[in-house]
């Protein structure tokens, strides 16, 4: 290596130098500064231990290092850790951080390389109660301040409080740019060289093993830069639109991703310009992704609250020294709430604060409020989660209050309440009265009586604050309680059983009975309605209670179904109003009742034709042939098939001796209109004889033919 003769060099171990062309002798004087000898750990870990924590680790070295530095997204959050782990209690859940961890080295003054990066994701949280924090109507305060006593939190721990005074600034600002419509939004790119520029992707980019493997959240576009068949190294940017940085104070946020397959030199930089993009303020925040960072999305923000010009914009600038430098963007939002002529008198801290040398007598100030929830870690402030909520004015005083005022509390005490509940306050205030909200402060009772009842809503659950006032050395005092669960619901709802009343005959009865109610005869609105039948149904018909029976009843008259054939898919459904809470209740729909209002005959009918039977002559009277049971008349008959009355004219048989033909009979059972028969048998017409038989001959002793009726 030659030397340039100017006086100011620096020489390396390893290499060989020569004094340049036409110079020579003198001394040469060569300090050789020592290597660093603070090392990188070389086995970070990083432990998501709840949706608020990541625990990091790794192998302490306290031989060569006198302390950590912590890195988060490439931003230091901690250093002088002197110790092999570190807690960061400083996450959100369901969000992903890469960690770099670098040690120091006091000896040598200097800093180790980067440690290997620890990626990890919080988990999501789901809070168990539903947080908030909200005003209560107090709006005194006297003394060292305290802003408790002004608001009602909810499921909220380290309750901070902040006062101003002045105007406020109106409603807050915000962008966002997620590029899931595959342009630009409010962002417009630009480069150094046209061949490459910003480009939209919703997958990988073209270079293997390099950029994102898709969207910040999924399913979307990212913003990225193309960097291959580059000069490099070549400088790609990303301007935003014109922002009024006078009448917001704005904040930068963003989530990048520099997966670079290796560890390169591959920089994302945030500059800001105040007059419209002429001149720049280069890396108001920077990254260098060295080493590798990996696929992974990385939260970043950047307050931008300090520039104030109304022509403000802020930029995105890679330099990308390799092909592999695809540096990717997501879901960018800028926002920030109005500026106001507010002046903060007390910072944000938990009660008390010392205000006697801040605030002035009598004069109105400003309360804003806020507390984290205790299962997620955020941070609510009074009408949501944005910073600094919403405030309300009060007036202080520099009295101090002598007198006492305690939150009120009911009697009897056991919770969930239930019904009416003494609420008493306690204290050497004068003048005590009570009041209470069951909505959370939103609405408050007019103001009772210490010692006033209070009785809940019927028929609900819900939570309800006490409060009480009264008047103390500088004025009036308050002071409020803690929200009580109360539950009035109906403990008895009733519930219905019908009996089927199949098979349903004529002037049936349908009875319902009651379960659990206590009143079980004062419900209301109790109706059957039937359906599915031929001409038996009914809508909503008031049913009746029989209190000898115990049962709500309604008589159904079925007669005009089911006539000639049973009717099987009948329907009957009960509906009720339960009287404490007005719950309808139903019971349980009754399926393939049946109504048969066919025929049935308690007594069946028969004919009986006796054999051996002999009749002859001019008038034989056939209702002496054969013998019958129940009850059956209007009977036909037949000779060998052919219909004749009684009395029947038999000459034209058995002239020359006995002749036997077929007797049939058939009558009708008049009870419900069934057919009996018809029934038959042998007979012997005689009328050789030379005299008129006209009756039935001797029966024989054989077996007689029987028919029932069906």
């Amino acid at each position: 290596m030659a030397l340039d003769g100017t006086g100011d060099e620096r020489f390396y171990p390893g290499y060989d130098y020569t004094a340049p062309s036409g110079r020579s002798g003198g001394t040469l004087e060569v300090t050789e500064t020592a290597a660093c000898s603070a090392s990188a750990p070389t086995d970070l870990a990083a432990n998501a231990t709840s949706p608020t924590q990541v625990d990091l680790t790794w192998t302490y070295d306290g031989t060569n290092n006198d302390y950590y530095t912590i890195y988060r997204g490439g931003t230091q959050i901690a250093t002088n850790v002197t110790t092999g782990s570190y807690t960061d209690s400083t996450v959100a859940a369901g969000t992903a951080y890469s960690y770099t961890v670098r040690g120091h080295n006091n000896t040598g003054a200097c800093d180790s390389a980067d440690s290997n990066v620890a990626n990890v994701t919080t988990p999501a949280c789901t809070e168990l109660t539903p947080s908030s924090i909200s005003f209560n109507g107090v709006n005194t305060a006297a003394g060292d301040f305290s802003g408790a006593s002004m608001v009602t939190p909810v499921d909220l721990m380290n309750l901070e409080f902040r006062v101003t005074e002045g105007t406020g600034g109106g409603a807050p600002f915000s962008q966002t740019d997620n590029f899931d419509a595959n342009n630009f939004g409010n962002w417009i790119p630009s480069d150094t060289n046209t061949s490459n520029n910003w480009l939209l992707d919703a997958n990988t980019t073209p270079s293997s093993n390099v950029g994102p493997s898709g969207d910040h959240t999924g399913g979307g576009y990212y913003a990225y830069t193309e960097s291959s068949s580059g000069s490099y190294p070549e400088t790609y940017w990303l301007t935003s639109n014109v922002l009024d940085g006078s009448t917001y104070a704005l904040n930068l946020d963003f989530w990048w991703n520099m997966n670079t397959d290796t560890d390169l030199s591959c920089e994302l930089h945030v500059d800001v310009s105040t007059d419209g993009g002429t001149n720049w303020t280069n890396s108001v925040w920077s990254r260098t992704n060295n080493p590798n960072s990996g696929d992974v999305w990385v939260n970043q923000n950047v307050d931008l609250s300090a520039y104030t010009s109304n022509n403000l914009e802020v930029r995105f600038r890679t330099i990308s020294s390799s092909w592999r430098c695809d540096t990717a963007l997501d879901d960018i939002v800028i926002s920030g709430p109005a500026r106001a002529t507010e002046v903060e008198r007390l910072a944000w801290n938990p009660d008390p604060q010392e205000a006697s040398a801040i605030l002035t007598n009598g004069n109105s100030y400003n309360l804003y409020a806020r507390g984290t929830d205790p299962e997620c870690g955020t941070v609510y402030y009074v009408g949501g989660t944005t910073t600094p909520g919403n405030s309300q004015a009060f007036t202080w005083s520099s009295c101090t209050e002598t007198a006492t005022l305690n939150a009120p509390t009911f009697s009897p005490t056991t919770t969930p309440i239930t019904g009416p509940v003494t609420v008493t306050a306690t204290g050497t205030a004068t003048g005590i009265q009570v009041s209470w909200s069951e909505d959370g402060g939103a609405t408050w009772s007019a103001w009772f009586a210490n010692g006033a009842t209070y009785t809940p809503t019927s028929c609900i659950t819900g939570n309800v604050i006490f409060r009480a006032q009264g008047t103390g050395t500088c004025g009036t005092l308050t002071a409020q309680s803690a929200a009580a669960a109360f539950d009035t619901t109906d403990k008895d709802v009733a519930t219905l059983t019908t009996t089927n009343p199949s098979p349903a005959t004529g002037v049936v009865t349908i009875q319902t009975a009651v379960g659990v109610e206590t009143a079980p005869a004062t419900l209301t609105g109790v109706s059957v309605t039937i359906g599915g039948s031929s001409a038996c149904n009914v809508t909503g018909a008031a049913m009746t209670w029989n209190g000898t029976t115990s049962r709500w009843e309604y008589s159904w008259d079925t007669s005009a179904c089911g006539t000639s054939a049973a009717e099987t898919t009948v329907t009957i459904d009960v509906t009720g109003t339960d009287p404490d809470c007005g719950t309808v209740v139903n019971a349980v729909q009754l399926t393939g009742v049946t109504i048969d209002n066919t025929c049935v005959d308690g007594t069946p009918s028969t004919i009986t034709i006796a054999p051996g039977q002999t009749v002859g002559g001019t008038a034989v009277d056939l209702t002496t042939l054969f013998s019958t049971t129940g009850n059956v008349g209007s009977f036909t008959y037949k000779i060998n098939g052919t219909t004749v009355t009684s009395p029947w004219d038999s000459s034209a048989y058995g002239t020359t001796g006995p002749q036997a033909v077929t007797f049939e009979v058939t009558g009708t059972d008049p009870d419900c209109g069934d057919i009996v028969g018809p029934v038959s048998n042998s007979i012997t017409v005689n009328n050789a004889l030379g005299t008129d038989a006209g009756v039935a001959g001797v029966a024989s002793k054989n077996k007689q033919l029987d028919v029932t009726a069906p």
